[in-house]
């Protein structure tokens, strides 16, 4: 393999990026807001059903944020941060339940302020 063709250490042989943990839970979080955005603003236009997908997707990436949690390594750190995933995917459903824009806006702004701690950190 030439010089030209291998991966250099922050790209896959694939040439797509690698992320570190850091980057990659910024990712997850973005991902989760944008979601959350397009959930609000389906609920804002009273389209519940379209809010549907957006709100699916967002509560799908909280669970795998739930499940990347280590509790070996901060067991009290994880155990805060699950609460507050499962307090966010409840609103999510509450919302799509009572068709309310008010609980996604609630979700987002915990998100937000996880975000931005993390962000602050990493």
């Amino acid at each position: 393999m030439d010089q030209s063709t291998q991966a250099s250490p922050s790209t896959s042989s694939s040439g797509m990026p690698i992320l570190d943990r850091g980057q990659l839970l910024m990712r997850y979080y973005d991902s989760v807001l944008i979601h959350l955005d397009t959930a609000i603003q389906h609920m804002s236009s009273e389209n519940t059903p379209m809010a549907q997908e957006p709100l699916y997707l967002a509560a799908s990436l909280l669970a795998e944020m739930i499940r990347a949690l280590d509790y070996q390594m901060a067991p009290d750190l994880c155990s805060n941060l699950e609460t507050l995933y499962m307090d966010v995917v409840d609103k999510l459903v509450l919302a799509f339940d009572t068709s309310s824009v008010a609980p996604i806006e609630q979700a987002r702004e915990v998100m937000t302020q996880l975000r931005n701690a993390w962000r602050q950190i990493i």
